[in-house]
């Protein structure tokens, strides 16, 4: 059994990969009964890609000796270090699962936790037969100094919580690496079971363990040990504590841990003996912080760290009655209740993250017409009804035509349209008037669908009557040779007239798995489209909700949209092997879905490094609710303003029908000269700006797509306006329909822009006024972080989120922070009751 170079990097790049330069400790222990007498190995590799091959080969030499591979999760300085305390960072909190019920733990981790970014599979097994696991969940940056010592304490916290080893109480407790062997019994790979792409921020998992119910049947003791002021060295006196500057990274002759540990408990004593107040001891606190702290701690871990030491306190003293209710105020300086709210600030402007209205006036008349209707009818946007038709057109094209964008480069009209907008927001009704003259067209194909499968199976079912007569008679033993040849020769020719089923008419999905995807592409020679006003399992396919762990479902789509040969080689069932290719692509996406799934794929890392985010061209629906008024004999669906857009798509589709599946006749549209020109000045303008420092350096991924699919919207454009030329084998496109083209595209380039950068702005107006809106209508004057990512308004938003737009929320006026209810870590949220007045 070998190393498994792939996972090992797959572990190191979790582990490592974001930390900065250092050392990684690597470990070789002899394990089995008869290996016992081999010496231990040790070795420092850099936290580099050479340094990950060197890992690779000291995995392969500890293998080879029938050795265990560890690493200490975490960096040192310098080679031949590796004690706790010359660990300088860590990016990963973990725990090891060894015994019991390790599914329950795992699922009582992941419940309260979160989804660790990383499962792995050791190599041994529990008494009940169980995988033993390690645990990880990555970091969203580097663990150092004071926050190590942190760290180190919530994984045995965590530990406790679900039963792990607790055996993880220092730094430099050494794990296996993924990818390695185990061979303590007999040798079994110690593999990567899950990658889940998530980060966590130390503070959110430091609330969530601290929150967590222990696994029944588990006892936890105390854990605030790691706060006591009173173990902290005293190499330095308080009174030089009080006027020091200490700088973070350990440059100076403490940490900021062990300084603000005990300047928090100086003050807290002072309280405690009724020298200061306790309003005073929390703002001496905050001020010492904001004065000498570099840089200073945030609130929320200030708060946390004087609850914990209080408690301390409270544990090893006599308690002054008072003193037992001491809370500090919250961050904004709010001391006492009696303190006035200010009035809470006014909304900020979002208008300047606008773009321009959908450009109705660019599409050809009979589009727009039949738009407008939809429109005016349902009460939507125009731009919904126009972006479904022009995708229903580009569908009806499909590989019956093709464009060159320039010399040697053609695009078949492969787009994908996203129509954003939340429930409620009429989705489905303009889909179905868009989409009913392509599902009429079927319906009317099918007739004579049903009979040609009949047809054809009778047909077939004739000729292997005849082959069997045919093999029989060659192989009778009176046949000649030369009679058996020429028999053999019939039966080819005969077998050569058997004709395959066609498909199905339907040339669209609203849902459906990648592999099922592919195979209904196959069907068709690669001309098919997927349409759907409702796009959640469109998108989750995409995000890899079918395809296992740590895969994405994109692949079928950037191909297909891309027009890149797919292939797919299967050992297949019971029929055989199944091989697979469809050439030159031509796949149509056009779908309608809520915000949150939008924004949740748009966060996926994955698909913006693969480019299929990049090819969506997102339409964020403006929201008519409350404007969409019905008046008395107000008049019904003008079905004559929806004909000629009818007719042009069935006239398409029985034309591509008429061709024959699979025929090689297809229309070739060249751009004019003067378009090409346009098209090459546009191309070098969005070029430039992609440059370092340039307006499109941030979203090059999405402005390198922009102009190849504005060529290919061009060619939908063109043969909209002029139907009669897909009768021809050429056409030329006009510069003025460029021009129109060009001025769709731009809007679909800003848009797809616009809401990409804004993907990452969770302080939005509708979420603070939703969540004044929640906490008022269900009586929540109070609320944590975790209340609000748990019952909050949807989409519901995650802690990370949530934090943002809560400290956004408080400079604003609008909440202010409180401390920890008694005997908990988590701080609490308070609404300004002049926000009901807005």
């Amino acid at each position: 059994m070998n190393v498994n170079e792939e996972a090992l990097n797959d572990y190191l790049e979790v582990v490592f990969g974001f930390l900065d330069d250092g050392y990684i400790p690597l470990r070789g222990f002899a394990e089995s009964t008869d290996n016992s007498q081999s010496s231990n190995h040790t070795l420092w590799v850099e936290n580099t890609p050479q340094g990950y091959q060197h890992a690779l080969t000291f995995a392969g030499y500890c293998n080879n000796n029938q050795q265990a591979c560890y690493c200490i999760p975490g960096l040192v300085n310098e080679k031949g270090h590796a004690k706790a305390d010359e660990v300088i960072q860590m990016g990963v909190l973990l725990v090891d699962l060894d015994h019991g019920d390790i599914n329950a733990k795992l699922a009582h981790a992941a419940k309260y936790v979160g989804t660790p970014s990383m499962v792995v599979e050791s190599g041994g097994k529990t008494d009940l037969g169980q995988p033993k696991l390690h645990l990880y969940w990555k970091l969203s940056e580097a663990a150092d100094h004071e926050d190590i010592t942190r760290l180190v304490a919530l994984r045995h916290l965590l530990a406790q919580k679900i039963g792990a080893d607790t055996h993880f109480q220092s730094a430099h407790q050494p794990i296996r690496i993924a990818g390695s062997i185990h061979h303590k019994t007999e040798a079994s790979a110690v593999h990567i079971k899950q990658h889940n792409k998530l980060e966590y921020h130390l503070c959110d998992l430091d609330e969530a363990i601290e929150e967590m119910p222990s696994l029944d049947g588990i006892t936890v003791p105390d854990t605030t040990d790691f706060c006591n002021f009173n173990e902290v060295e005293a190499h330095i006196s308080i009174g030089e504590l009080l006027d020091m500057k200490v700088r973070s990274g350990g440059q100076d002759d403490v940490t900021r841990f062990e300084s603000m540990c005990r300047v928090i408990g100086h003050f807290v004593r002072q309280a405690f003996k009724y020298e200061i107040s306790e309003q005073q001891c929390w703002q001496s606190i905050v001020r010492h912080n904001e004065n000498n702290l570099i840089p200073s701690w945030s609130i929320d871990r200030l708060r946390q760290t004087t609850e914990g030491i209080k408690r301390k306190h409270i544990e090893h003293n006599p308690v002054a009655p008072n003193f037992l209710s001491m809370q500090p105020p919250s961050a904004n300086m709010v001391v006492n209740d009696s303190m006035q709210w200010p009035d809470p600030e006014p909304l900020h402007s979002h208008s300047e993250k606008k773009v321009s209205g959908y450009p109705l006036h660019c599409l050809p008349n009979i589009l727009q017409e039949a738009a407008k209707e939809v429109a005016r009818f349902v009460k939507v946007d125009a731009a919904s009804p126009a972006v479904i038709g022009l995708s229903v057109a580009a569908l009806a094209i499909g590989k019956s035509a093709k464009i060159e964008e320039r010399p040697g480069l053609f695009h078949h009209p492969a787009l994908f349209h996203t129509l954003i907008a939340a429930s409620g927001e009429r989705k489905s009704p303009p889909f179905k008037l868009m989409t009913k003259p392509l599902e009429e067209w079927i319906q009317r194909q099918l007739g004579d669908y049903q009979h040609r499968i009949a047809e054809i199976n009778n047909k077939n079912e004739v000729l292997d009557s005849m082959l069997v007569g045919l093999k029989k008679q060659a192989s009778n033993a009176k046949c000649s040779e030369q009679e058996r040849q020429y028999l053999i020769q019939k039966m080819a020719d005969e077998e050569c007239t058997k004709q395959e089923l066609p498909p199905h008419p339907r040339m669209f999905t609203s849902d459906s798995t990648e592999e099922r995807l592919f195979q209904r592409m196959h069907e068709r020679g690669g001309d098919y489209s997927v349409l759907s006003g409702e796009g959640r399992p469109i998108f989750d396919s995409i995000m890899g909700k079918y395809s296992g762990a740590s895969r994405t479902g994109d692949a079928i789509y950037l191909a297909g949209i891309s027009g890149d040969t797919i292939t797919r080689d299967r050992v297949g069932n019971d029929s055989g092997p199944e091989d697979r290719m469809i050439i030159d692509p031509c796949l149509n996406v056009c779908v309608m879905v809520q915000p949150d799934k939008y924004m949740e794929a748009a966060r996926h890392p994955t698909l913006r490094e693969s480019g299929a985010l990049a090819r969506i061209w997102p339409v964020w629906l403006p929201s008519l609710v409350g404007s969409r008024i019905e008046e008395k004999g107000e008049k019904g669906l003008d079905a004559e303003q929806l004909q000629p857009y009818e007719s042009w798509v069935k006239k398409f589709l029985d034309a591509k029908n008429n061709d024959g599946e699979g025929s090689e006749s297809c229309h070739i549209v060249s751009l004019s000269p003067e378009a090409q020109e346009l098209r090459r000045q546009w191309h070098n303008s969005v070029e430039v700006q992609m440059a370092e420092g340039c307006s499109f350096n941030d979203v090059k991924d999405i402005a390198s797509k922009a102009i190849s699919a504005t060529v290919k919207a061009a060619l939908v454009l063109h043969l909209v306006k002029y139907p009669e030329h897909i009768n021809s084998e050429s056409s030329v496109l006009s510069v003025e329909t460029w021009k129109q083209a060009q001025a769709l595209g731009q809007y679909h380039l800003d848009e797809a822009i616009r809401v990409q950068r804004n993907v990452g702005e969770v302080c939005d107006d509708s979420a603070m006024v939703k969540i004044i809106h929640w906490a008022q209508t269900s009586n929540k004057p109070e609320f944590s972080i975790r209340e609000l990512s748990q019952s909050g308004p949807r989409p519901r938003m995650n802690q990370q989120d949530a934090k943002v737009v809560l400290d956004e929320m408080i400079e604003m006026s609008w909440l202010r922070m409180l401390p920890p209810l008694p005997g908990k870590r988590v701080n609490r949220y308070q609404v300004n009751p002049k926000c009901s007045q807005m």
